[in-house]
């Protein structure tokens, strides 16, 4: 009995609920990413950001957290929160000189944006990190996006609101 007791243990201690694995969530991206186009449902609501507007599912609440010198806040869907952090002072979440500490890294132009996407792993959580670069001609500086992704559901939709992000000129 008690080798059984051991090994249920041992395997809900490795085990994260509800998570899909590191090796699925890559299929996922590179599914994502190798789409021609990008459709955001209909159903959606715009939010704007002062320094852009995104698409997002109707029941997402928006909360500014503060900073002047760029636009930071939350979006909340359900359990599944996402943070932004737009502009100048607010650099890049995601670039060449950090690939490294990415499981999945990468440059990509989706929506007519330069996009660099990564998923992150650490002991206790994965993270999705989106930054769609600006345009430095018309001052469009760059919108970050991370988040705590535990499945496909929470992968698709981070990307959809990253992607749909229209800097304002």
């Amino acid at each position: 009995m008690k080798p059984i007791i051991i090994y249920f243990l041992l395997f809900f201690s490795i085990t994260s609920f509800g998570q899909e694995s590191v090796e699925k969530m890559k299929i996922t991206l590179e599914k994502y990413v190798a789409q021609k186009t990008i459709h955001i449902s209909d159903s959606s609501i715009i939010i704007d950001l002062n320094r852009g507007k995104i698409s997002a599912p109707k029941n997402c609440k928006n909360k500014k957290t503060g900073t002047k010198d760029s636009e930071r806040g939350q979006l909340k869907i359900a359990d599944f929160l996402i943070e932004y952090d737009i502009g100048f002072s607010a650099g890049t979440f995601i670039h060449s000189g950090v690939k490294d500490d990415y499981v999945w890294y990468k440059k990509t132009i989706l929506k007519g944006n330069d996009i660099i996407i990564g998923l992150q792993k650490t002991e206790h959580k994965t993270t999705l990190v989106v930054t769609v670069y600006g345009d430095l001609d018309t001052m469009c500086f760059p919108a970050n996006f991370r988040a705590e992704v535990k499945n496909e559901t929470d992968i698709k939709t981070l990307l959809d609101i990253a992607v749909s992000y229209e800097a304002k000129l």
